[in-house]
């Protein structure tokens, strides 16, 4: 008589049915989406403070300062100077700066809602001309 047994061990096969396998790797699946997904606290990083120096000649500030580019929540300063008087709005924001030909003035703000905003000059005569730069607040 032959006998099927190994040095006293006995052996047995598992099988895993096929529903069982589906089932296991469902569930794994559900776990590995809710742990990708679930939610997280989120901390607000307090904002930058951001400090722009603009010379405005005839109307134009120079082209690298056409567009500002700044964070939601950030402190904004635009320090100006101009040639000539001239009245500074910056839209959105109804923020307003009467400048003297030659003197220094400042616009701060906190950067509070995303967009783009621009920055007309206001001559006497006139109520709009065009914008002197873009204020652009992009999503924290």
């Amino acid at each position: 008589m032959s006998n099927n047994r190994q040095s006293g061990h006995c052996r047995a096969k598992t099988v895993m049915s096929r529903r069982d396998s589906c089932r296991a790797a469902g569930a794994f699946a559900i776990a590995a989406v809710v742990a990708l997904f679930r939610p997280q606290a989120v901390i607000a990083q307090p904002g930058q403070r951001r400090t722009f120096a603009l010379n405005v000649k005839s109307g134009r500030v120079t082209a690298s300062n056409r567009t500002i580019k700044v964070r939601e929540g950030d402190r904004v300063e635009l320090r100006w100077i101009a040639d000539e008087a001239l009245a500074l709005h910056l839209h959105g924001y109804d923020v307003r700066l009467n400048l003297k030909a030659g003197e220094n003035g400042t616009m701060t703000f906190e950067a509070h809602a995303t967009g783009r905003y621009p920055v007309a000059v206001h001559r006497s005569g006139s109520h709009h001309d065009s914008p002197v730069l873009y204020l652009e607040v992009h999503p924290q």
